[in-house]
């Protein structure tokens, strides 16, 4: 239970000790060498055990938490796998991003009238200006902007730009409902980690939706042969007929031109 319970513990056993055991019994006699002795000796001993045990106890807390954390991150690459559009895809980065780190999240991505809200968890209309100047600022930068960042730190949310081959696709946005730092210092690698996944997934579903497209460009192509190749045997018979019937008419009358 940590140092303080530890001494704790130690001063009681050294007064408890020396009331039962110690001459004269059942009195405190803390002036005698041994009673100070004892005291000393229990406190060192609590000491290096507690410190132990805590280091012992961090560490699997960290290794079960480890564990859980590996484990979610695996299952958020499988259900974004399974989305095949933008909208699905922003909606599961918000829902984990949100169960993982506790926080708030939004995905926003740039159209003609600036950026706007794909998905967020829990529902969210707007941002304000300062959250949509620090959502810009990520998007043409493609750097961390917003609360906690060294950039529009007044903003209320944190925003990470999803970067891919392909450039910044979006922009997630993180925030507490206290107005605390989105991410402690000791969750930033599994938020670096879920901004890959989803910069990832983001770039997949663009290049899918280039695939398609490049596929219907194929498709009426075909279309467009076919339709011309069709037409062409249509009127190779009609053409023939008509070229034999000048042939013949200029060989009745050679006279004419």
């Amino acid at each position: 239970y940590g140092l303080r319970v530890g001494l704790i513990t130690s001063v009681a056993c050294a007064l408890a000790y020396n009331f039962f055991f110690l001459s004269p019994h059942y009195t405190f006699n803390v002036g005698d060498p041994e009673s100070l002795f004892t005291v000393v000796i229990l406190l060192a001993v609590a000491t290096f055990a507690s410190k132990l045990t805590g280091q012992l106890r961090s560490r699997a807390a960290l290794g079960v938490r480890s564990a859980r954390e590996n484990a979610a991150i695996a299952g958020f690459a499988q259900t974004l796998a399974r989305v095949s559009d933008a909208g699905s895809t922003a909606a599961a980065i918000c829902a984990e991003v949100s169960h993982l780190l506790g926080v708030n999240a939004l995905v926003l991505v740039r159209d003609e009238g600036g950026v706007r809200i794909l998905r967020s968890n829990p529902p969210i209309e707007r941002i304000g200006p300062v959250d949509v100047a620090a959502a810009d600022w990520a998007f043409a930068r493609g750097e961390p902007a917003g609360r906690g960042t060294a950039t529009l730190t007044a903003a209320d949310w944190q925003f990470h730009p999803l970067k891919t081959s392909l450039g910044v696709l979006a922009v997630l946005g993180i925030a507490r409902d206290d107005g605390g730092d989105p991410v402690p210092s000791d969750r930033t690698v599994l938020l670096s980690t879920l901004v890959g996944q989803a910069a990832l997934a983001h770039e997949r579903i663009a290049l899918e939706d280039e695939m398609r497209q490049l596929g219907l460009l194929k498709a009426r192509d075909r279309l467009r042969t076919a339709l011309l190749s069709s037409i062409g045997q249509d009127l190779r018979a009609p053409l023939d007929v008509a070229r034999k019937a000048v042939t013949e008419l200029n060989g009745a009358h050679p006279e004419s031109p």
